[in-house]
């Protein structure tokens, strides 16, 4: 073979491996950014994982303060129901106490009237 044959053959070998390394460095980046693109899927899933722990924590905080509440709530009814019957009975005494004093009352008007008249 003649040597200008030899140096295109050589030329073109000297093109391919450029254009292998060009490839080569393109297919290292895809690489790269393809192993960027899984932490980030990663890091996405696993923050998404614990966002959906999270919302289901807070709901179940939501629920059992709803109980509470609830409970508070009839804990809360119940005291006013026995407040209510405490004052009735408090005003019934103060009632009977006005009616025994107003009795009292009489009794020693009674009791004067009839000493102011022997005394007469």
């Amino acid at each position: 073979m003649d040597t200008h044959v030899l140096d295109l053959i050589e030329e073109k070998i000297r093109n391919l491996i450029s254009r292998y390394k060009i490839l080569q460095d393109k297919y290292i980046q895809v690489l790269k950014e393809n192993e960027n693109l899984n932490n980030k899927y990663k890091d996405l899933f696993y923050n998404t994982e614990n966002s959906q722990e999270t919302i289901s924590e807070l709901q179940k905080a939501v629920e059992r303060y709803k109980e509470q509440n609830k409970d508070l709530q009839n804990t809360l009814a119940q005291k006013e129901e026995r407040i209510r019957k405490f004052t009735e009975q408090a005003n019934e005494i103060d009632s009977r106490v006005g009616s025994m004093l107003q009795e009292i009352d009489n009794i020693i008007g009674e009791s004067d009237t009839q000493s102011a008249g022997s005394n007469d």
